[in-house]
């Protein structure tokens, strides 16, 4: 099984320090839910809160979903076309603040031009912050029953993937390679490799707060118990 510890293979040398920290950052991410059994990965501190393994579900279909995007832009520059790809809010709806989806295709122009304005450190620290309320797209909608064994080895796979794209394709530009989304501007393959790193260490926080709140819930039970 690949594993996010295994040796970068051969990458265009601006990718391979940002694939290292997407690699090092999932490690992260498996360290923290490394012994967890599936009824603790599964327990939800709150009714309309996610459990870790919703967490881990909705990172994994995050990875598919930027892989597969990757994937096709770097086939467009293999053929020698302009690898750009742009994303709407029909395609992946994340939203922020309490802005209904609904009314998002309404609010894809003026939020173009807001995040092609933002500097790129701004963009990432509102990936990054649980300060500002986010809104998961529909297609990263956590899976229900997920166990905890097929979860890591998703994780563990997700870099991987990438790494064998980029190693498949050393003669590409990276910086010739463009993915556009209303919310997160224009980025060159380090600049999604970049979102995916801040949008992980987001959910890093999640887990951590929610392996707080259950275990003092348990400590809570185990004492009305005594």
């Amino acid at each position: 099984m690949p594993s996010p510890d295994a040796p970068v293979a051969s990458v265009h040398p601006d990718l391979a320090p940002a694939l290292e920290e997407v690699r090092r950052t999932r490690r992260a991410t498996l360290d923290r839910v490394a012994g967890l059994d599936d009824a603790t990965l599964s327990a939800r501190p709150a009714d309309d809160r996610w459990s870790i393994a919703e967490v881990l579900d909705h990172l994994v279909l995050t990875d598919g979903i930027y892989a597969a995007d990757l994937e096709r832009l770097y086939e467009m520059a293999a053929r020698g076309e302009r690898a750009h790809l742009r994303r709407g809010f029909r395609d992946v709806d994340a939203s922020i603040l309490f802005i209904p989806k609904s009314v998002l295709p309404l609010l894809e122009v003026p939020f173009s031009l807001f995040s092609l304005a933002m500097p790129k450190g701004v963009r990432d620290l509102l990936v990054r912050s649980r300060v500002l309320p986010a809104q998961r797209p529909s297609v990263s909608a956590p899976r229900p029953g997920r166990r905890g064994a097929e979860l890591r080895r998703d994780l563990e796979t997700g870099p991987a993937r990438l790494e064998r794209l980029f190693a498949a394709h050393p003669e590409v530009d990276p910086r010739s390679v463009t993915h556009f989304h209303p919310l997160l501007g224009r980025n060159d393959v380090a600049g999604v490799l970049s979102f995916i790193v801040h949008h992980e260490r987001r959910h890093q926080e999640q887990i951590d707060g929610t392996r707080r709140e259950i275990g003092a819930a348990a400590g809570a039970v185990n004492e009305a118990g005594m």
